[in-house]
C-alpha cells in the first residue's frame, strides 16, 4: 500500500463527493457554492481525475490558466487546490518522534529513513528486516504504527503518539472508531500526559475520523 493515495485513480466524481462529505472548516465553505456548474467546467476543461487536477494547479500561473480554461475563479481554484493537498499529508522527520530512544532514530536516519513516508516506503517495498534489523521489536512495531498514522490528514508525530496510545494503532482503526469514544480517550490520555494544550473538539475528531477512511 502506497504512502498516499493514488491520485490518478481517483476521479473527479470522488473529489466532489468527498467535498460533500467533508465538514468543511468555515473559511472553505464557498467550495460547496455551484457545485454543479464548477465540476462540469471543469470537466470541460479536460480535468477528470485528481492527479489532472492537481498537475494544473501547481503554480499561479497553472491556476491563472485553467481559471482561464474552465471559467472558474483562481480564487475558487486555489481554495480547492488546498484542501485536496490536505489528503495528502506531508511526510513527518523521524527526528520528531522525541520519545523514543535517540540511538535507535539516529540508526535509521543514518540508514537514510528520514522520514515517514521514507521509513514506511522502504518497508512496504523491502520489509521490515532490511529496515530494522536487530532492532527491538517493540521500537519498531510502534514506530511503524505511528507513522502509519501519520498518513491520515492533520496527524502530526505527536497526535500519532496520543491516537497509539488511546489504542488506535492504524487508520483503519481511526476510521472505524466511534468519535465520542475516540474523544473520550484521547481526552483522558492528554489529561495523564499534557502533550496539548487545551479541550479536544469533538467536531474535529468527528473530521479525523473521517479523513482516516480516505486512507
Amino acid at each position: 500500500m502506497p504512502f498516499h493515495v493514488d491520485d490518478a485513480g481517483i476521479t473527479l466524481g470522488d473529489v466532489r463527493a468527498r467535498i460533500e462529505a467533508t465538514d468543511l472548516v468555515p473559511s472553505r465553505a464557498v467550495l460547496m457554492d455551484d457545485l454543479d456548474r464548477h465540476y462540469a467546467q471543469l470537466t470541460s476543461a479536460g480535468i477528470h481525475t485528481l492527479a489532472d487536477f492537481r498537475q494544473n494547479v501547481k503554480t499561479p500561473k497553472k491556476i491563472a490558466a485553467l481559471a482561464e480554461k474552465s471559467g472558474i475563479a483562481a480564487d475558487y481554484l486555489t481554495l480547492l487546490r488546498r484542501e485536496v493537498e490536505g489528503w495528502f499529508p506531508k511526510p513527518a522527520p523521524l527526528s520528531g518522534f522525541t520519545w523514543f530512544e535517540p540511538g535507535n532514530l539516529i540508526a535509521l536516519i543514518d540508514k537514510g529513513f528520514k522520514t515517514t513516508r521514507q521509513l514506511y516506503d522502504a518497508v512496504e517495498q523491502r520489509g521490515r528486516a532490511y529496515v530494522f534489523n536487530d532492532a527491538d521489536v517493540g521500537f519498531a512495531d510502534t514506530l511503524l504504527a505511528q507513522a502509519d498514522l501519520t498518513r491520515i490528514q492533520w496527524v502530526s508525530p505527536l497526535t500519532a503518539r496520543l491516537l497509539f496510545e488511546a489504542g488506535y494503532t492504524s487508520p483503519a482503526a481511526v476510521a472505524a472508531a466511534n468519535a465520542e469514544t475516540l474523544c473520550s480517550r484521547l481526552e483522558t490520555i492528554n489529561n495523564e500526559n499534557t502533550y496539548f494544550k487545551g479541550k479536544i473538539g469533538l467536531r474535529d475528531i468527528h473530521r479525523l475520523v473521517a479523513a482516516a477512511s480516505y486512507v
